[in-house]
């Protein structure tokens, strides 16, 4: 269903860490955050690898 959707927007909620993707064709991708302690998601999009942070942050790494 997802196959070639691309990234439009992503956001996470300040509150509950909760990540939100939105992608064309106004599909919508929502990741719920069980632990506030730690790593709670990883993926990658082309060369960027994203990491949520137990304190709500993103770590953001790129391949060069």
């Amino acid at each position: 269903m997802l196959r070639g959707e691309i990234l439009k927007e992503l956001s996470v909620d300040a509150h509950t860490a909760d990540l939100t993707l939105l992608l064309t064709n106004k599909h919508k991708l929502e990741i719920l955050i069980a632990s506030a302690g730690y790593e709670t998601y990883q993926f990658s999009i082309q060369n960027k690898r994203y990491i949520g942070l137990g304190s709500g942050e993103i770590a953001l790494f790129e391949d060069n």
